[in-house]
């Protein structure tokens, strides 16, 4: 990253040095060949840009066609018109391929410094295990404390439930009220379920409409229990949303599944747990 930063640097002042000697070229040379000066300074401009946004190769080659068309006319005009080429063709010359040059060096390095910067993003959302609208554990944690509480389960032959919680029409819901209310009712739900369960359980946000929750020590019945608790919640959030003029449901589905043997991963519980949200009518 340093080095990309360095570089970046170097890349930089040179290209803006170059320009500042051009521009100072210009001024002192201007005269009765002022527009073609301006003219070639619009060329070199193209050029630094068509070598920023599609980099140095396209912007060699841009330059090099250039160089050669102009080069040409200034041979010509050497060999037919009798008119020397005067020190504003050579710098124009090597002003041309050294600004694209830099330019898509200067490109290149910034490149590298923003794919690095969205790695970085990437890896630390992975070190990110809180859900910013609930505040619930994220999809990462849930995996790993349920490949835990398996594992327990399986050695002490515990017991061990999970169950997930799904609310529906979540897209038209966003269409309907927009997605800060949406969010502030997830907020509601998830608040709902850490009410609904003991400290000893984990509960997650999964995706943007589910919920998770692992409980070990817990079967059948006592899972039960804590559906029933969340289904009372969960109607006093409807409540609490809808108004005169503006009245909807919160429809959320409910799935449930006590561990057995035979299940091998958490990825697969929770597949088998998302089955059980068809049965919920």
């Amino acid at each position: 990253m340093n080095k990309y930063r360095r570089n970046l640097d170097v890349y930089f002042l040179l290209l803006i040095m170059e320009i500042f000697m051009v521009i100072s070229f210009v001024i002192f040379e201007i005269g009765d060949k002022g527009f073609s000066h301006y003219f070639f300074m619009l060329v070199m401009f193209f050029l630094i840009v068509i070598s920023y946004f599609n980099g140095i190769i396209p912007g060699l080659i841009a330059s090099a066609i250039t160089v050669f068309g102009y080069g040409s006319y200034a041979l010509y005009a050497d060999v037919v018109s009798n008119v020397d080429a005067k020190l504003d063709t050579y710098v124009m010359l090597v002003a041309f391929p050294l600004g694209a040059f830099m330019a898509g060096r200067f490109s290149e390095n910034m490149s590298h410094i923003q794919e690095r910067n969205k790695n970085l993003e990437a890896q630390l959302k992975n070190f990110v295990t809180i859900d910013k609208v609930t505040g619930l554990d994220n999809t990462k944690s849930f995996y790993t404390d349920l490949d835990k509480e398996m594992s327990r389960a399986r050695r002490h032959k515990g017991e061990l439930s999970v169950m997930v919680i799904q609310m529906q029409y979540y897209s038209e819901l966003v269409s309907l009220i927009g997605i800060e209310k949406v969010n502030g009712i997830l907020k509601e739900i998830g608040d709902s379920v850490k009410r609904s369960v003991r400290n000893e359980d984990g509960a997650y946000k999964l995706s943007n409409d589910m919920f998770g929750i692992v409980m070990p020590n817990t079967g059948v019945e006592g899972a039960k229990v804590v559906m029933d608790r969340m289904r009372k919640e969960f109607r006093e959030i409807a409540l609490k949303n809808s108004s005169k003029d503006e009245k909807y449901n919160i429809d959320v589905k409910i799935g449930m599944l006590p561990y057995t043997g035979f299940i091998e991963s958490p990825f697969e519980f929770k597949e088998l747990v998302e089955r059980e949200l068809e049965f919920d009518v």
